[in-house]
Protein backbone atom coordinates (compact mmCIF):
# COMPACT_ATOMS: atom_id res chain seq x y z
CA UNK A 1 0.00 0.00 0.00
CA UNK A 2 0.75 3.87 -0.31
CA UNK A 3 1.52 5.57 2.53
CA UNK A 4 0.43 9.21 2.01
CA UNK A 5 2.67 11.91 4.24
CA UNK A 6 0.65 15.26 3.42
CA UNK A 7 3.03 17.51 5.22
CA UNK A 8 6.84 17.35 5.79
CA UNK A 9 9.99 19.47 6.19
CA UNK A 10 12.40 16.90 4.76
CA UNK A 11 12.42 16.00 1.30
CA UNK A 12 12.77 12.10 1.22
CA UNK A 13 10.60 9.94 -1.58
CA UNK A 14 10.96 6.37 -1.54
CA UNK A 15 9.04 3.49 -3.37
CA UNK A 16 5.85 3.01 -1.43
CA UNK A 17 5.20 6.84 0.17
CA UNK A 18 4.07 10.21 -1.65
CA UNK A 19 4.58 13.06 0.51
CA UNK A 20 3.55 16.95 0.11
CA UNK A 21 6.79 18.89 0.89
CA UNK A 22 6.68 22.25 2.73
CA UNK A 23 7.90 25.00 0.76
CA UNK A 24 8.05 28.43 3.10
CA UNK A 25 8.16 31.33 1.10
CA UNK A 26 10.97 33.46 2.72
CA UNK A 27 10.86 36.66 4.42
CA UNK A 28 14.13 37.91 2.70
CA UNK A 29 15.75 37.03 -1.20
CA UNK A 30 13.98 37.12 -4.56
CA UNK A 31 14.65 33.31 -5.56
CA UNK A 32 11.33 30.96 -5.89
CA UNK A 33 11.49 28.11 -3.80
CA UNK A 34 12.54 24.81 -5.67
CA UNK A 35 8.88 23.45 -6.47
CA UNK A 36 9.17 23.71 -10.23
CA UNK A 37 8.27 19.75 -10.81
CA UNK A 38 7.12 16.70 -8.51
CA UNK A 39 9.91 14.51 -7.98
CA UNK A 40 9.75 10.13 -9.40
CA UNK A 41 9.87 7.98 -8.18
CA UNK A 42 9.94 4.34 -9.96
CA UNK A 43 7.80 5.96 -12.27
CA UNK A 44 5.18 7.81 -10.59
CA UNK A 45 5.09 11.09 -8.87
CA UNK A 46 6.46 10.27 -4.85
CA UNK A 47 6.71 14.00 -3.99
CA UNK A 48 5.16 17.36 -4.68
CA UNK A 49 5.05 20.97 -2.97
CA UNK A 50 2.52 22.97 -0.62
CA UNK A 51 4.04 26.85 -0.89
CA UNK A 52 2.79 29.19 1.49
CA UNK A 53 3.71 32.65 3.78
CA UNK A 54 4.18 31.25 7.72
CA UNK A 55 3.13 33.45 10.33
CA UNK A 56 6.85 32.88 11.44
CA UNK A 57 8.42 34.08 8.25
CA UNK A 58 5.85 37.07 7.21
CA UNK A 59 8.03 40.26 5.80
CA UNK A 60 6.06 43.26 7.87
CA UNK A 61 8.22 45.77 5.81
CA UNK A 62 8.00 44.14 2.12
CA UNK A 63 4.67 42.34 2.48
CA UNK A 64 3.36 43.10 -0.89
CA UNK A 65 6.75 41.75 -2.64
CA UNK A 66 6.07 38.56 -0.65
CA UNK A 67 2.83 38.37 -2.13
CA UNK A 68 4.01 38.34 -5.17
CA UNK A 69 6.90 35.51 -4.51
CA UNK A 70 3.80 33.32 -3.14
CA UNK A 71 1.86 34.28 -6.03
CA UNK A 72 4.41 33.03 -9.00
CA UNK A 73 4.96 29.80 -6.70
CA UNK A 74 1.74 28.78 -6.14
CA UNK A 75 1.37 28.40 -9.65
CA UNK A 76 4.16 26.38 -10.22
CA UNK A 77 2.93 22.85 -11.43
CA UNK A 78 4.63 20.87 -8.71
CA UNK A 79 2.42 22.98 -6.34
CA UNK A 80 -1.14 20.67 -5.21
CA UNK A 81 -1.41 22.86 -2.37
CA UNK A 82 -1.03 26.17 -0.40
CA UNK A 83 0.80 26.68 2.95
CA UNK A 84 1.72 26.18 5.49
CA UNK A 85 -0.09 29.73 6.14
CA UNK A 86 -2.11 30.61 9.25
CA UNK A 87 -2.28 32.25 12.43
CA UNK A 88 0.12 31.95 15.38
CA UNK A 89 -0.46 34.17 18.47
CA UNK A 90 3.35 33.27 19.54
CA UNK A 91 4.00 34.37 16.42
CA UNK A 92 6.01 37.91 16.20
CA UNK A 93 3.58 39.40 13.49
CA UNK A 94 1.04 41.54 14.43
CA UNK A 95 -2.36 39.34 14.26
CA UNK A 96 -3.83 41.81 12.25
CA UNK A 97 -1.20 41.36 9.64
CA UNK A 98 -1.19 37.49 9.83
CA UNK A 99 -4.93 37.51 8.98
CA UNK A 100 -4.29 40.09 6.15
CA UNK A 101 -1.78 37.98 4.72
CA UNK A 102 -4.05 34.13 5.76
CA UNK A 103 -6.90 35.95 3.63
CA UNK A 104 -4.58 36.71 0.90
CA UNK A 105 -3.49 32.91 0.53
CA UNK A 106 -7.05 31.76 1.06
CA UNK A 107 -7.77 34.02 -1.94
CA UNK A 108 -4.86 32.97 -4.32
CA UNK A 109 -6.11 28.87 -3.26
CA UNK A 110 -10.04 29.85 -4.12
CA UNK A 111 -8.11 31.65 -7.45
CA UNK A 112 -6.25 28.68 -8.67
CA UNK A 113 -8.24 25.94 -6.87
CA UNK A 114 -5.75 24.11 -4.41
CA UNK A 115 -6.29 23.07 -0.65
CA UNK A 116 -5.04 25.11 2.39
CA UNK A 117 -2.73 23.24 4.69
CA UNK A 118 -3.12 25.74 7.74
CA UNK A 119 -1.08 26.17 10.71
CA UNK A 120 -3.05 27.71 13.79
CA UNK A 121 -1.74 28.07 17.42
CA UNK A 122 -3.89 29.64 20.14
CA UNK A 123 -6.04 31.09 17.59
CA UNK A 124 -8.83 28.66 17.24
CA UNK A 125 -11.66 31.41 17.44
CA UNK A 126 -9.72 34.04 15.25
CA UNK A 127 -9.29 30.63 12.63
CA UNK A 128 -13.24 29.81 12.82
CA UNK A 129 -14.29 33.16 12.64
CA UNK A 130 -12.39 33.54 9.28
CA UNK A 131 -13.85 30.60 7.84
CA UNK A 132 -17.16 31.83 8.30
CA UNK A 133 -16.40 34.93 6.89
CA UNK A 134 -14.92 33.62 3.50
CA UNK A 135 -16.86 30.85 3.10
CA UNK A 136 -14.37 28.93 0.68
CA UNK A 137 -14.74 26.21 -1.74
CA UNK A 138 -11.49 24.76 -1.38
CA UNK A 139 -10.37 22.32 1.49
CA UNK A 140 -8.98 23.98 4.67
CA UNK A 141 -6.44 20.84 6.65
CA UNK A 142 -5.20 22.06 9.84
CA UNK A 143 -1.87 20.41 9.74
CA UNK A 144 -0.16 18.97 13.21
CA UNK A 145 -3.68 18.81 15.24
CA UNK A 146 -3.14 17.82 18.99
CA UNK A 147 -6.03 19.53 20.23
CA UNK A 148 -8.84 18.13 22.53
CA UNK A 149 -11.31 15.94 21.33
CA UNK A 150 -13.77 18.82 22.05
CA UNK A 151 -12.03 21.09 19.89
CA UNK A 152 -11.81 18.59 17.53
CA UNK A 153 -15.52 18.11 16.42
CA UNK A 154 -15.82 21.73 16.83
CA UNK A 155 -13.75 21.87 13.60
CA UNK A 156 -15.03 19.09 12.28
CA UNK A 157 -18.20 20.41 12.36
CA UNK A 158 -16.98 23.41 10.49
CA UNK A 159 -15.70 21.42 7.67
CA UNK A 160 -12.17 21.49 8.40
CA UNK A 161 -9.92 18.28 7.60
CA UNK A 162 -7.01 17.59 10.39
CA UNK A 163 -3.46 16.11 9.91
CA UNK A 164 -2.10 14.60 12.69
CA UNK A 165 1.58 13.00 13.62
CA UNK A 166 3.03 10.83 15.51
CA UNK A 167 1.50 13.56 18.41
CA UNK A 168 -1.62 13.98 19.34
CA UNK A 169 -4.84 13.28 21.72
CA UNK A 170 -5.81 9.94 21.26
CA UNK A 171 -9.52 10.88 22.21
CA UNK A 172 -9.61 12.63 18.69
CA UNK A 173 -10.11 9.32 16.70
CA UNK A 174 -13.56 8.63 15.62
CA UNK A 175 -15.62 7.13 12.60
CA UNK A 176 -16.82 11.05 11.92
CA UNK A 177 -13.04 12.02 11.08
CA UNK A 178 -11.93 8.62 9.34
CA UNK A 179 -13.58 10.74 6.25
CA UNK A 180 -11.43 14.06 7.18
CA UNK A 181 -8.24 13.03 8.74
CA UNK A 182 -4.70 13.15 7.45
CA UNK A 183 -1.17 11.54 8.55
CA UNK A 184 2.37 13.63 8.36
CA UNK A 185 5.29 14.02 9.79
CA UNK A 186 5.95 17.63 10.02
CA UNK A 187 9.32 18.28 10.75
CA UNK A 188 10.01 15.46 12.79
CA UNK A 189 12.68 12.69 11.33
CA UNK A 190 9.86 10.15 12.20
CA UNK A 191 8.91 7.48 9.62
CA UNK A 192 5.49 8.04 7.78
CA UNK A 193 5.26 3.76 8.78
CA UNK A 194 5.32 4.79 12.29
CA UNK A 195 2.49 7.37 11.92
CA UNK A 196 0.79 4.98 10.49
CA UNK A 197 0.74 1.82 13.01
CA UNK A 198 -0.17 4.33 15.97
CA UNK A 199 -3.00 6.05 14.41
CA UNK A 200 -4.28 2.89 13.49
CA UNK A 201 -3.63 1.28 17.05
CA UNK A 202 -6.50 4.37 18.18
CA UNK A 203 -9.29 3.07 15.54
CA UNK A 204 -11.25 -0.21 15.21
CA UNK A 205 -9.80 -0.87 12.01
CA UNK A 206 -6.19 -2.04 11.03
CA UNK A 207 -3.36 -0.19 9.31
CA UNK A 208 -4.22 -1.75 5.87
CA UNK A 209 -8.04 -0.41 5.74
CA UNK A 210 -6.64 2.99 7.75
CA UNK A 211 -4.37 3.19 4.85
CA UNK A 212 -7.04 2.83 2.36
CA UNK A 213 -9.01 5.31 3.73
CA UNK A 214 -6.32 8.19 4.26
CA UNK A 215 -5.56 7.51 0.48
CA UNK A 216 -9.39 8.11 -0.94
CA UNK A 217 -8.95 11.08 1.47
CA UNK A 218 -6.14 12.62 -0.35
CA UNK A 219 -7.56 11.58 -3.91
CA UNK A 220 -10.55 13.83 -3.61
CA UNK A 221 -9.16 16.65 -1.82
CA UNK A 222 -5.66 16.95 -3.16
CA UNK A 223 -6.60 15.40 -6.48
CA UNK A 224 -3.47 13.68 -6.76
Amino acid sequence: MLYYDIHTHHFRPGPDTVAIYNRIVPASGVSLPDAAEPARTAGAFSCYYSVGIHPWYIDTEETERQFSLFRDCARLPGVIAVGEGGLDKLAAAPLGLQEEVFRYQAAVAEEIRKPMIIHCVKAWGEMLALRKKLSPRMPWVIHGFRGNPVLASQLLEHGFYLSVSDRFHPGIFSEALLPRLFLETDDRETDIRAVYRKAASYFPIDEETLGLQIGENVRRVFSI
